[in-house]
């Protein structure tokens, strides 16, 4: 009875931590910020710090010829955070909610949405210095940028938000401004990720253990006798 007790008693601590609300505080004005709060506890993730190497002696290296890439091999996807940590900028921005877009609409739709996007701020000012560029370019991320935010606000739950995109044709260059604060409570999520596993294992063994279905054998055989009497 001790052991189960003690068992117990994990569970509910288990249960009790998950039930604290999480929340991520992504942030971007010429410098990419993340921070994660959960109680009393703050982790910054972003920036890294760029730890510097002390220079190496070069040694004379053989050159050997370059290897063929076999057709088979598929290039990884960047994470999307590492992603947006290099690119910066509009283009960074832009790669960030199309990849956050494909991840929400896939197959952990359900997940997403116990997710709460409490504050979305974007702001945008397209410049390139040159009228009609400014005007092409600005048409391109318009069609980027707002049906990646319409399938992400579709699935999760937004409180606030409000998106700027303007052209600027008196800029030289782009300005972007991103501030995002998502809620969710883990307990929620797991809940969900635990359906959603239950649900796709009932299919794999409704699949795997049916019995085929005969009525259409059944219907071309009744099909091919009649059109034998007919033709006899």
């Amino acid at each position: 009875m001790i052991v189960l007790y003690i068992l117990l008693a994990i569970i509910a601590l288990i249960v009790l931590a998950f039930s604290f609300r999480l929340t991520l505080q992504l942030d971007y004005h010429e410098m990419v910020e993340l921070e994660v709060r959960y109680l009393f506890f703050r982790f910054k993730l972003l920036p890294w710090e760029k730890k510097e190497k002390a220079p190496k002696e070069e040694k004379p290296v053989e050159q050997k010829p370059p290897e063929e890439k076999k057709p088979n091999d598929k290039p990884a996807k960047p994470n999307p955070l590492k992603a947006f940590w290099q690119n910066e900028g509009v283009d960074g921005v832009i790669a960030l909610l199309k990849e956050t877009a494909r991840i929400v609409s896939g197959m952990f739709r359900s997940i997403f949405k116990h997710v709460i996007i409490d504050k979305l701020f974007l702001q945008m000012y397209i410049g390139s210095g040159d009228a009609a560029q400014t005007a092409n370019d600005y048409g391109k991320v318009c069609a980027e940028v707002f049906p990646a935010l319409g399938a992400i606000c579709s699935v999760m739950k937004v409180r606030k938000y409000d998106v700027d995109l303007s052209p600027d044709f008196l800029a030289n260059q782009n300005e972007t401004e991103l501030h995002a604060i998502i809620t969710l409570r883990p307990i929620f999520v797991t809940n969900a990720a635990v359906v959603m596993a239950v649900r796709l294992l009932f299919n794999v063994f409704k699949v795997l253990f049916s019995k085929p279905d005969k009525s259409n054998e059944n219907r071309m055989k009744i099909k091919e006798t009649k059109q034998g009497g007919a033709s006899s």
